[in-house]
């Protein structure tokens, strides 16, 4: 395993300079100084993070540090309600990194708000000098990292400076990742002082693996999903596009491969419908390609103000970020988009409204949708014929909109607490 470290070590440093080398000759052949691909950013913010550190807030004497990293979004909004109720204490300084330079360009100017971080960075490259020199400067008195960020040199950094470490909302699953990723990750899962997990499986497969740390905990996303449904939201353009539908379809975090034909096939088959469509990124030529994809008639939120009649109209695309959980509460059903890639979005986000969910069938990496299909919330779909089978069984009166209601108030009731729970995990670690 000493080997595979040090293999890893070598590798991390070599790959991001070829990477960086070679995106320089084909800007400069092509011209392009100011691309803005996830790439090009990503390589920008690595060379910016220790000036963004230097200029960050600092911790007051009186406050501990904590340190959280997450890769994406969609694993800061597990954090997101932790970091809330650690703020409310007033006593923590919170410092957080990601991997996605998506994630950071969303929350660029919020640092520092009653729910928001107070440094926000993106995650040095992962050799031993940059895993020192950043823990040496941020002087955390606890890293956190979620679900499934496990940075070898890091972990050893903090291991070195005596820091206690939390891998947190850990999702495991026996051979999920083949032999050999799979001994590697379980030597870094080693390095954590506390883990926790929020199924049953993840947790006996870790102890049946060795790990006598770990703790069954509730999921902090239904405390977010919750918070966001009980927060007002009444949008004009939102409420005229669904005032006269008989059934309203909202489409979140969209990919615009396998997700856009699929929906694109429901929009065809029942042009009744009326689809909210969120896609997962937003930029001129996804939209484009929405557009150019729908079969009927289809509008950009943005340049939909002048609309006076949205009777023809059955597809209103929303080409804004941050927004989508509270959009949910216009569906009668909603499908969430990445489950043709391992990376498949939140679906916690519509089931705190009581609505059936469809979901594409890489589900590997979240644990609720199997609960769901159990309680016969969510559906998985694999192609046109199954989400419109499915759309046909929810305006046909063939599925119990009663129960789905009654399951998954009951699931959110059995879930609530998480950032409590984890507010606790915390305290104790850093006391320690």
């Amino acid at each position: 395993m000493q080997l595979a470290y040090t293999i890893y070590s070598w590798s991390v440093k070599g790959i991001f300079n070829t990477i960086r080398h070679c995106r320089a000759i084909v800007k400069k052949i092509s011209a392009q100084q100011h691309s803005q691909t996830k790439l090009d950013r990503f390589i920008r913010l690595q060379s910016t993070w220790q000036s963004k550190l230097a200029s960050s807030k600092c911790a007051l004497p009186s406050q501990k540090t904590i340190w959280f990293h997450a890769s994406s979004l969609g694993e800061y909004q597990i954090a997101r309600p932790i970091i809330a109720r650690l703020k409310l204490e007033g006593t923590y300084h919170i410092v957080f990194t990601f991997f996605s330079a998506t994630a950071i360009d969303a929350l660029k100017g919020r640092e520092g708000t009653p729910s928001t971080p107070d440094v926000i960075l993106p995650l040095p490259l992962d050799t031993r000098k940059n895993a020192d020199s950043f823990i040496e400067k941020v002087r955390p008195d606890i890293a956190i990292f979620m679900v499934s960020e496990f940075w070898p040199n890091f972990l050893e950094s903090l291991r070195r400076h005596n820091i206690p470490t939390l891998l947190y909302s850990g999702l495991f699953r026996p051979k999920y990742h083949g032999f050999i990723r799979s001994k590697f990750r379980d030597s870094m899962v080693k390095k954590f002082n506390q883990i926790t997990v929020h199924d049953e499986t993840s947790l006996k497969y870790l102890q049946s693996t060795g790990h006598s740390n770990a703790d069954l905990v509730p999921d902090p996303l239904f405390d977010n999903a919750i918070s966001k449904r009980e927060e007002p939201y009444d949008k004009t353009t939102l409420n005229a596009f669904c005032r006269n539908a008989a059934r309203v379809l909202v489409a979140g975090s969209l990919h615009l491969d396998k997700d856009l034909d699929l929906i694109a096939s429901i929009a065809e088959k029942y042009p009744d419908t009326k689809i909210i469509i969120v896609p997962h990124e937003i930029s001129p030529k996804g939209m484009h390609r929405i557009i150019g994809t729908m079969p009927r008639k289809t509008v950009l939120y943005s340049e939909s103000k002048q609309i006076k009649n949205w009777d023809n109209i059955q597809c209103l695309v929303v080409d804004f970020i941050g927004a989508l959980a509270k959009i949910y509460r216009y569906g009668n059903a909603a499908y969430v988009g990445g489950g043709f890639t391992p990376l498949l979005h939140s679906v916690i986000e519509p089931l705190v409204y009581g609505i059936p969910v469809a979901f594409g069938p890489k589900t590997g990496r979240k644990y609720i949708t199997s609960v769901m299909q159990t309680r016969g919330i969510g559906t998985i779909v694999d192609d046109s014929s199954s989400i419109c089978a499915w759309w046909d069984r929810i305006i046909s009166g063939n599925v119990d909109m009663e129960k789905i209601k009654r399951e998954s108030e009951d699931l959110c009731s059995h879930n609530q607490g998480g950032a409590d729970h984890a507010l606790n995990i915390i305290t104790k670690m850093i006391e320690k």
